[in-house]
């Protein structure tokens, strides 16, 4: 079978398997089977994670991730094996992310057995729950992990990336994704009926301009060259029945409670505290002008991702090597949990293109019309196996 048909044959049953993060028990299982079908050792981490080791002649350490879980998110894509599970998909092309990682360990494997000897040696890491989970953090923490963490010397990762074309990468270094801050809220009122106001508390009235001095912390306590986002993605009214919140209500109800959540991203961490500082003042002002409680869940996530400027030369080099077009990358406001491994050594992640117009591929991530072509995928299992060549070989 030739490799690239391997690729696609990888890819399009990981494809059509989804799953949620740290709930990968069918992919899992799939690239270890994979991996034992030729003998190749593996260690499982973080439960439905997996570790490959390939010892070289140092004990220094190249080290290269997958992210491998999916989106509760239905799949509307015109992908050649799209998602047998009604309601998941692989729309942040993760599926691609393994697929292209475990056919490399398998190329590599081939060149060990014809008798080429690794100078550097190498872990390939399949890593759950990164969509939300902090996944990373849960791998970095397993005792198979840490047994290798103190020789590695560099982390090497990808992401599909639907704006560049099928066939170019995109390189930057420094800031690559944003830090992330989960917010949720709990704000209560006085209900009543529609017609009848005065005898409540109007917390959709309330919560509304809320939301709008939240947006002044942007505006007034943030140097205009940094950037900053904060974003309300969910509003619900309701009540809380037994302590517990139950979503609801009518057109002529004035709800007791509304819950929120949103984000905030942001590259300069120093922001962290402003922001936390800015929004209780903010909810103190509101419970006192207003007589409403407010509670706030605050939870800085994944911290921003900075791309080393040695481990770009390397994918540069290799990407001129296999003459694969390079572009500049820009920073991205999403968040990353490939970001916790940078606390390890130092890491890098370039963007795979796989926009393809005349196929269809031209949907962002986390849309149901996400899709991919298996030629974009051999291209990040090149550049793998060319760095690999070019400092472990």
């Amino acid at each position: 079978m030739e490799k690239i048909e391997r690729l696609r044959e990888l890819d399009n049953y990981l494809h059509s398997i989804p799953e949620l993060g740290l709930q990968e028990y069918e992919t899992a299982n799939f690239i270890r089977k994979t991996l034992e079908n030729k003998k190749i050792l593996y260690e499982k981490i973080a439960n439905t994670g997996t570790l490959v080791y390939f010892e070289g002649e140092e004990k220094s350490i190249i080290a290269f991730r997958a992210d491998i879980d999916a989106l509760p998110l239905g799949d509307n894509s015109n992908h050649v094996s799209p998602s047998k599970k009604e309601g998941y998909s692989h729309a942040c092309g993760h599926s691609g992310h393994t697929s292209a990682l475990l056919e490399t360990i398998l190329e590599v494997k081939e060149l060990i057995n014809s008798g080429i000897k690794l100078k550097k040696s190498l872990l390939f890491i399949f890593q759950p729950g990164e969509e939300g989970f902090a996944g990373a953090k849960v791998v970095i923490s397993d005792k198979n992990f840490k047994k290798y963490s103190n020789n590695i010397v560099g982390f090497y990762a990808t992401h599909l990336r639907p704006e560049l074309e099928e066939g170019v990468i995109g390189v930057n270094t420094g800031f690559m994704t944003a830090q992330n801050i989960n917010l949720k809220w709990d704000i209560e009122g006085k209900g009543s009926h529609g017609a009848y106001p005065h005898k409540g508390i109007d917390i959709v009235v309330i919560t509304s301009e809320l939301i709008g001095a939240y947006q002044t912390i942007r505006s007034r306590n943030i140097h205009p060259g940094d950037m900053y986002l904060f974003t309300i993605g969910k509003f619900f009214t309701g009540s809380k029945i037994n302590g517990k919140f139950k979503p609801g209500g009518a057109r002529n109800i004035i709800p007791n409670n509304i819950q929120l959540e949103g984000t905030i991203r942001m590259y300069d961490k120093k922001y962290i505290e402003v922001s936390r500082e800015r929004i209780e003042k903010i909810n103190k002002g509101f419970e006192e002008a207003y007589d409403i409680k407010i509670n706030m869940y605050f939870e800085p996530k994944y911290p921003p991702m900075l791309n080393d400027e040695k481990l770009s030369k390397n994918i540069k080099k290799a990407a001129q090597n296999l003459k694969i077009q390079v572009i500049e990358e820009n920073k991205s406001t999403g968040s990353e949990d490939f970001s916790f491994f940078g606390d390890i050594a130092p890491i890098f992640m370039f963007a795979t293109g796989i926009r393809n117009e005349k196929k269809g591929h031209i949907f962002g991530l986390h849309n149901p019309k996400f899709g991919y072509d298996v030629n974009a995928l051999q291209s990040i299992v090149k550049i793998y196996l060319k760095v690999i060549e070019n400092c472990c070989i």
